[in-house]
């Protein structure tokens, strides 16, 4: 089965809005055991979105189709596949009773533009938006599908889920899909696919692994799939890959799942009762500002201390001005010390710090940073090295000194288990 998603706006063209919608839109698809096959980003344009529909009804079984159904000039989607289907337009009652609904209750006025949204070509079916004005719609082509959604992220994904999966479902069943995400840090992704290839005979011949480089390092996406019948022996089989895997890359799979760092981290504090503190010099406060995103931070995060200047690290923290001085302000000794003084001045039971440079005045030589550790058991620090821009380099530390606190609070606990 072929799926193609063909979106429709200049504005995506421009580099001024990313298509999140692809990215959505395919994670939805994926859950219910759907994967795209194809996708196209074409302008607000008549002939091209004439040549998109041509082409793509002829190589793809579905097409979802978002983008050009809004109320202004450039939005002529709807009226491009009406041409294409040589049909003319129909007036859907419901819809038009929802917009006239929809503006006298925020008592806005109701234009005749407003009112051209509930006309549709007259050989779709209607997909009710309860989330905006603008329906969707449904066509039904020589045994194929091709749906039409507004651009509109939030309206496009109800639809999605609501109104396209459960026809897709009718007409062609899906394959049952079992997958496992193992997320790596320290290892480049060459080298990661050494180390499987090594193994690579153990594992089974349809098993499909992804490699996304990401900010958190690499996610491997291991994935099986067949009738929903096989449910059972593909689960398995996918664990015993898994684990296969994660053997050949001990010490480097940081975690596993979707859980962003914020929310891991979230769940291993609460759930033991933790607190913590964390001091920032490189990040400039990136690292609590990453942590605060997810709801509940407050239950665990006591607070810190942005060290940027050289002299706050002392005036603040307390850490020697002739240490510094002796072992530079990047080092093991004052990321150590940094972590151990901001967990003492705020009594939490685990302290982070970091301190290093996000990119060298020459621009040419590497970043580099210290991240330091303590808790009740004792202080470590592990050094960094990052190689890209500015921007993309303190992302990366920040990532970096997360991943160093869940490990380091990972064996605390598991120490104080045993």
């Amino acid at each position: 089965m072929k799926i193609c998603f063909l979106a429709v706006g200049g504005e995506l063209l421009k580099g001024r809005i990313v298509n999140t919608n692809l990215t959505q839109a395919g994670l939805m698809l994926r859950e219910h055991g759907y994967n795209f096959t194809r996708e196209v980003v074409i302008p607000d344009d008549r002939e091209a979105i004439l040549k998109a529909l041509r082409e793509e009804l002829q190589e793809n079984d579905v097409i979802i189709m978002s983008g050009g159904l809004g109320p202004t000039k450039d939005d002529i989607t709807k009226k491009t596949i009406a041409e294409y289907f040589q049909t003319g337009f129909r007036e859907d009652t419901e819809t038009m009773e929802r917009l006239r609904a929809f503006f006298e209750y925020r008592k806005i006025p109701f234009t005749d533009k407003n009112a051209a949204q509930a006309l549709v070509p007259e050989n779709c079916e209607v997909m009710i938006n309860k989330k905006g004005t603008a329906p969707g719609m449904c066509f039904s082509v020589n045994g194929k599908l091709l749906f039409s959604m507004p651009g509109v992220p939030f309206e496009m994904l109800y639809l999605l889920e609501y109104e396209v999966l459960p026809r897709m479902k009718a007409a062609f069943p899906p394959l049952f899909y079992q997958n496992h995400i193992l997320r790596v840090w320290g290892m480049p992704e060459s080298f990661i696919a050494d180390r499987i290839e090594k193994i690579e005979k153990s594992l089974p011949e349809s098993l499909d692994i992804s490699y996304l480089p990401r900010l958190d390092g690499v996610w491997l996406e291991c994935t099986l799939k067949g009738n929903i019948a096989e449910k059972k022996p593909i689960a398995a089989s996918l664990e015993h890959a898994v684990s296969l895997i994660k053997e050949v890359l001990t010490g480097y799979v940081y975690t596993e799942g979707q859980l962003s760092l914020p929310e891991e981290i979230l769940a291993l504090f609460t759930q033991n009762q933790l607190t913590l503190a964390v001091a920032e010099s490189m990040t400039g406060g990136n690292i609590m500002g990453k942590l605060v995103q997810i709801s509940g931070t407050s239950a665990y995060l006591k607070g810190g201390f942005t060290v940027y200047f050289t002299e706050m690290k002392t005036r603040l923290l307390g850490i020697p001005a002739d240490l510094i001085e002796e072992k530079g302000v990047v080092s093991e000794e004052v990321a150590t010390l940094m972590a151990s003084k901001v967990r003492e001045l705020t009594g939490a039971d685990v302290g982070l710090s970091i301190t290093g440079f996000a990119q060298k005045p020459d621009k040419t030589t590497s970043a580099q940073a210290w991240i330091g550790y303590s808790d009740k058991s004792g202080d470590c620090a592990k050094h960094e090295t990052f190689i890209s821009d500015r921007e993309v380099n303190i992302s990366r530390a920040v990532s970096g000194a997360l991943i160093f606190l869940l490990r380091n609070v990972q064996e605390l606990i598991e120490d104080t288990t045993v």
